[in-house]
């Protein structure tokens, strides 16, 4: 069977946190470009096809 990964991100106005559904590993990221090219150069987010990407502003 062919397991799809969603990723799910919870954006801040400092950081923001992942969540990878393949094998619910979560990370925390500056809210930066820098953050966001540590986020696209894991491994787990690098070798898989991508079904669905959610994203939500944390309140405050």
């Amino acid at each position: 069977m062919n397991m799809k990964t969603v990723i799910g991100i919870d954006i801040a106005k400092k950081s923001f946190d992942v969540c990878i559904s393949e094998n619910s590993d979560t990370f925390h990221f500056e809210n930066s470009a820098k953050g966001f090219d540590e986020l696209l150069n894991l491994d787990s987010v690098r070798k898989q096809q991508v079904s669905l990407l959610l994203l939500k502003q944390r309140d405050g």
